[in-house]
């Protein structure tokens, strides 16, 4: 997922496009949980970053920290099973 940055320091990538699905998403100033580069549930603040959209896209947009390490945990399973797969190395 890479770096995000403070909003105003890029380009900011579709802030106002509305919501794809009933999924849940933030209101501006909200806090949710996603997933950091390295798994670990994180917090932020809706609207501050310019990643917030790209999170929600993905997937990776949860409303508590719970949630967030629930989908932690099967993220992990499939990702173990895919390199058990054929031709995958350990």
């Amino acid at each position: 997922m890479g770096a995000c940055r403070e909003k105003g320091t890029e380009q900011d990538h579709g802030a106002d496009r509305p919501a794809a699905s009933a999924r849940w998403k933030p209101e501006r100033h909200q806090d949710y949980w996603y997933l950091n580069a390295v798994g670990t549930p994180s917090q932020a603040q809706w609207g501050a970053r310019q990643c917030d959209e790209q999170y929600w896209e993905f997937g990776n947009c949860f409303s508590s920290k719970q949630d967030a390490a629930q989908a932690r945990e099967k993220i992990r399973e499939i990702l173990l099973n895919l390199r058990q797969g054929p031709g995958l190395s350990r």
